[in-house]
């Protein structure tokens, strides 16, 4: 069952949501519910939501790996001061090869 707060678009309700679905916390793991419902956060410009998506296709969990994708999610997130991001972001633009200036958002 799918808390009301959720399906009615609160932001912070879908994140934990995701993260509950991504640990199988009081719930089955499921890592493509996780991605659907860190999707409508991070559609809400929730920063935290696209770290979690950033992870989620960084490592392939409920989404093909795409580095790509992954990059663009902690792109965005990081632009919202997510310092979380701007490391993972980082990090995958020196493994790419494009390095920009370390720790700027």
């Amino acid at each position: 069952m799918v808390p009301s707060g959720a399906q009615q678009g609160n932001v912070e309700a879908q994140v934990k949501l995701g993260l509950d679905y991504a640990a199988g916390k009081g719930v089955v793991a499921n890592p493509t519910e996780a991605v659907k419902w860190f999707g409508y956060a991070a559609g809400a410009n929730d920063a935290a939501a696209q770290f979690f998506l950033g992870l989620c296709y960084a490592n392939g969990d409920g989404v093909p790996k795409d580095d790509m994708e992954a990059l663009a999610w902690f792109d965005l997130s990081a632009s919202l001061g997510n310092e979380s991001a701007v490391k993972n972001r980082d990090l995958l633009e020196q493994k790419a090869g494009r390095v920009k200036n370390p720790g700027s958002a």
